[in-house]
């Protein structure tokens, strides 16, 4: 999937798609936005903004993405408390399995109800329906699919088609 074929005006894909050994989804970063142009983006190749199950799957997800080309970039992930106040969950509905909050309570203002990562892999709440000169555009990084197709729950061979790669440090 290429920018060109995503609605012009949103975020575009900037780096992707990247596989990650331990995973079995897709990842891509987006250009700056805002939370709900991304997660259109996201709708429109079947996926959603990325869902960490671990630390180690944080961790693989900034080096290949969040400090893409060796910039750092800020984005927005996949959790939030926007449907009710004060309970975080991940984008799937599921409950706080993994966090790596950087600051002791993400809810001391409560518009602030979208978490977003920093290049160090810390979180913090942001405001994700303001866009105070252009200050709540972050880049977000989306997950798409399962691309296990052997169901080994490790991607190789049978899962790559031919003529393509992994590329997991996007040189």
């Amino acid at each position: 999937m290429t920018s060109a074929a995503l609605a012009s005006g949103g975020p575009e894909i900037i780096a992707g798609p990247v596989v990650i050994p331990s995973s079995t989804h897709e990842y891509y970063l987006l250009s700056p936005s805002t939370v709900d142009e991304a997660e259109s983006v996201a709708e429109s190749l079947d996926g959603k903004l990325v869902v960490f199950e671990s630390f180690a799957e944080q961790s693989a997800v900034i080096q290949a993405l969040s400090m893409w080309n060796g910039v750092p970039r800020w984005c927005w992930i996949g959790f939030s408390d926007r449907v009710t106040d004060g309970d975080w969950r991940w984008a799937t509905g599921e409950f706080r399995t993994f966090e790596s909050w950087g600051t002791a309570d993400p809810d001391e203002v409560p518009e602030r109800n979208q978490a977003y990562m920093t290049p160090s892999g810390l979180w913090f709440p942001g405001d994700p329906t303001s866009n105070r000169d252009g200050k709540n555009l972050l880049h977000s990084i989306i997950e798409v699919g399962n691309v296990d197709c052997n169901q080994n729950f490790f991607p190789d061979d049978s899962d790559i088609q031919f003529g393509e790669s992994l590329d997991l440090d996007g040189d």
